[in-house]
């Protein structure tokens, strides 16, 4: 995966304004699908110290997690809850790793999918990838979901082996977005971030003056974190409620759209465009 990996910080309000669950829903479908278009690593939910609703920030974790997990996992991990109502109205995330079921004659080794792992049984562990064979693997999985490498088929399970984080992104393998709900107060969680921090705000310096600037720099970092605003009001209100100094937390502050027609952007449209323009900008090849 090249570098750097970007993550996503929203506040805890978010589809707070928004009356009924089927928008909050569809809503969050829209940042799900702009997350995975662009293979955002970690969706950060931080504390919104203005308005607060704990029912929405739950709304918001549950939502994200189910729509980033492969279908053939979904019935196992979550079960017949309130918030999960009108996930059926949302488009699929439809990433490349959520594998549909093949027949296992016709996988074509290495096969790589996620796993859930259910159990072990004598020196193996046990792990579910949506076929009709469970994977079998020697060494303790670092979690309940895991990519796996597949080598072979046996009359009982298929062999493999649990991938690294570096393995994985090395083979270009995108296993979706992780939901993450900071513990830590967002100041402290800005200071330990290790890598670029980038405010989503009208009162930043427009891309278009400082493109060329940040061609030359993101290269130097492993992460990327863009980080945004509230429904309702911007970074500059959030920092100013945490008494934080923003241009001491973040190493840029940057507007998106020149002239702005609208009194707000909201954040999965803030998302889709600051996304499309880091992409670009990644990928962007001239000699400065």
């Amino acid at each position: 995966m090249d570098k750097p990996c970007v993550d996503l910080a929203i506040p805890s309000s978010y589809t707070l304004n928004l009356q009924s669950l089927m928008q909050r829903t569809l809503v969050l479908s829209f940042l799900s699908r702009a997350a995975g278009i662009y293979g955002v690593e970690n969706i950060y939910i931080y504390h919104d110290p203005i308005t607060h609703d704990p029912e929405v920030e739950r709304q918001i974790i549950k939502i994200l997690r189910y729509l980033s997990t492969p279908p053939y996992l979904k019935k196992m991990l979550f079960r017949r809850e309130p918030e999960l109502s009108y996930v059926g109205l949302a488009p699929p995330l439809t990433l490349y790793s959520h594998k549909k079921w093949v027949a296992i004659k016709n996988l074509n080794f290495p096969e790589y999918r996620i796993g859930l792992v259910i159990g072990r049984k004598k020196d193996r562990y046990l792990i579910d990838v949506g076929l009709d064979k469970y994977v079998a693997v020697r060494e303790k999985p670092p979690q309940n979901i895991v990519v796996v490498e597949i080598t072979k088929a046996t009359s009982e399970y298929l062999i493999g082996r649990v991938l690294s984080k570096g393995e994985y992104r090395g083979l270009g393998f995108y296993p979706g977005y992780k939901v993450k709900r900071l513990k830590m107060g967002f100041s402290s969680f800005l200071t330990k971030y290790n890598g670029c921090r980038i405010c989503l705000t009208r009162y930043g310096e427009y891309i278009g003056s400082i493109w060329h600037k940040l061609i030359k720099e993101l290269g130097g970092y492993e992460r990327m974190l863009l980080i945004l605003g509230s429904y309702e009001y911007g970074l500059k209100e959030i920092f100013e409620a945490y008494s934080a100094d923003m241009d001491k937390l973040c190493d840029y502050k940057i507007n998106l759209v020149y002239k702005q027609e609208v009194k707000t952007i909201r954040i999965e449209e803030a998302t889709l465009i600051g996304l499309s323009i880091v992409d670009f900008l990644k990928h962007m090849r001239i000699d400065l």
